[in-house]
């Protein structure tokens, strides 16, 4: 059933066809008032230079006729104020920046209420735009202030305080388009008609970045249930605090790939406290201010006064398409943030009161961010020693073999070894002038014909037990360094050793500093599991 709408006019004005703007969009419902600073699209005159909105500012004044100032400077994106329920009038102001120095600058200060339980920002936008003054309205002035309301407001009212901008006389026949832009400020009615005025409640919500070992760094395509990012919540000494809704940004970003394209990588979003799921899963990221959000509602999770909870959120990877390889996730909120629905992105309220807590971070108003972002590939590779290594000193000596593992898969996908690092652990002395010649060979197999890399240690490059590595690019031995999916390949690696003397020592630090998933190229590896160091060998 569409919603319907009460609209009153502050000044009386006809109030045109908001409705039909509103029909069939969902909406916000506060507990308590609240301003909301927005910008909306604007129809652009025929100017060389059209004004923009830098500041917002904001004179209330109370029965007893004591002022208040704040100020928003403005950047494009809303902004939540708790605002007091108090306020008897309303004054508003607005600093414009941009606008040719030729000709003076018109404001005009309007304002309109509704009585609804559905409304978002973007219909206020639209309908703001749809009610902008006239060329020949009385609105249009050159000061940069109006008293733009009087309160308390009605039960259920928002009042949208708004202020129009303009470079073009307005009192021109000519300026047909005469708004350059505009700017808007929501306050909503923050008094229980039924109850008197609100209760009040001393208790406090913290959030923290959780300090604990989440999971992975880098997940694979098609993995399920995986724990992607945790924070903490605490609740003050004062109370006992009920969380009953989270609103999270899901930062994504690919090399070449549009931001907009990537929302799909991840889906199926919980939040769990341990192995119980808190709240209702949702599905997918809803596309806001270039971020994949998610909103956890009807959680109704209770923290004790004086104590704190992890939550955990945990997520399905997608499987297709290839795009979403090399994504890489960084999660974040923050006490102002306004999610997609129109409501505040954190809600908790006092278990006994009932009513809205403080929501407290770390830094007031600055992002709570993941300990570490995420990445997606199509498949991950492992890197492990296998047995065989011999302690006889020659030529070609071989000093170890490790294996590589592509298990991790979901996609029937391959992937590839691009370059090792090789840094020896060594007593085992080169004089000047000599080489030494590492070599990597596919499989056990010491065979020209499995020959993939050689690194040679002398003058030119470095000296074996100086504490240098042998960089080894395999990128043009393709195929003899790939490994199939669901499989894995041994490489061995041999060393010229023959005048080793008795007692020397060697051992070699593997790693694999670069590989391919077969969509993204030069993947760097994870120290963590690719690398290893060989067993000791003493001559």
């Amino acid at each position: 059933m569409a919603p319907s709408f009460k609209i009153m006019k502050h000044p009386s004005k006809p109030p045109k066809a908001f409705a039909a703007l509103v029909i069939g969009m969902l909406g916000f419902t506060l507990a308590s008032a609240y301003i909301f600073v927005s910008a909306a699209p604007t129809k652009i005159s025929e100017q060389n230079s059209q004004p923009a909105i830098s500041k917002i500012g904001l004179i209330s004044s109370d029965a007893k006729g004591k002022n208040s100032t704040e100020t928003f400077v403005w950047n494009g994106k809303p902004v939540a104020v708790k605002y007091s329920a108090a306020t008897s009038k309303l004054q508003m102001s607005a600093q414009a920046t941009n606008f040719s120095r030729k000709a003076p600058i018109w404001y005009a200060f309007d304002s309109f209420s509704l009585v609804s339980k559905v409304i978002t920002p973007a219909m206020i936008e639209k309908m703001a735009l749809a009610d902008a003054p006239d060329a020949n309205s009385s609105l249009w002035q050159k000061t940069q202030s109006a008293t733009v309301s009087n309160l308390p407001l009605e039960k259920d009212e928002k009042r949208i305080l708004v202020v129009y901008i303009s470079n073009a006389d307005p009192k021109s026949v000519m300026n047909k388009g005469i708004v350059d832009g505009l700017a808007y400020i929501v306050v909503q009615d923050g008094t229980d008609e039924l109850q008197g005025p609100s209760k009040t409640s001393s208790g406090a919500l913290w959030i923290n970045t959780s300090s604990a070992k989440i999971g992975d760094n880098t997940y694979v395509m098609g993995a399920i249930k995986e724990p992607l990012f945790a924070f903490e919540v605490a609740a003050s000494p004062e109370a006992d605090v009920k969380l009953d809704r989270f609103a999270v940004n899901f930062n994504i970003t690919a090399p070449g790939v549009s931001t907009a394209n990537l929302f799909g990588v991840v889906k199926n979003l919980r939040l769990m406290d341990g192995k119980k799921a808190v709240g209702l899963i949702t599905p997918a990221l809803i596309s806001v201010d270039n971020a994949g959000q998610a909103i956890f509602t009807n959680l109704n999770f209770v923290i004790p006064k004086g104590e704190k909870r992890t939550l955990t959120i945990v997520g399905d990877i997608s499987k297709q398409p290839d795009i979403y390889s090399g994504a890489t996730i960084t999660a974040s909120t923050a006490t102002n943030l306004i999610a997609a629905d129109g409501l505040p992105a954190i809600a908790a309220v006092d278990v006994k009161s009932g009513v809205a807590v403080n929501i407290v971070t770390s830094a007031p108003k600055t992002l709570i961010s993941s300990e570490n972002s995420v990445t997606i590939y199509k498949t991950a590779i492992a890197l492990d020693l296998t047995s065989g290594s011999s302690p006889s000193a020659g030529y070609d000596s071989l000093v170890a073999k490790f294996v590589v593992n592509n298990t991790a898969n979901w996609n029937s996908q391959s992937a590839k070894i691009v370059k090792l690092k090789i840094t020896p652990e060594t007593t085992l002395k080169q004089s000047p002038g000599k080489v030494r010649t590492m070599k990597v060979y596919r499989t056990h197999t010491l065979l020209n014909s499995n020959l993939i890399g050689t690194f040679e240690f002398s003058d030119n490059t470095c000296l074996l037990g100086s504490g240098c590595s042998a960089e080894i690019d395999l990128s043009s031995k393709a195929l003899m360094s790939t490994i199939e999916d669901g499989s894995y390949q041994v490489y061995s690696i041999t060393l010229d050793t023959k005048d080793a003397v008795a007692k020397s020592e060697l051992a070699l630090n593997i790693a694999v500093t670069s590989w391919s998933d077969g969509v993204s190229e030069n993947i760097v590896g994870d120290a963590a599991k690719l690398s290893v160091k060989s067993n000791k060998i003493i001559y």
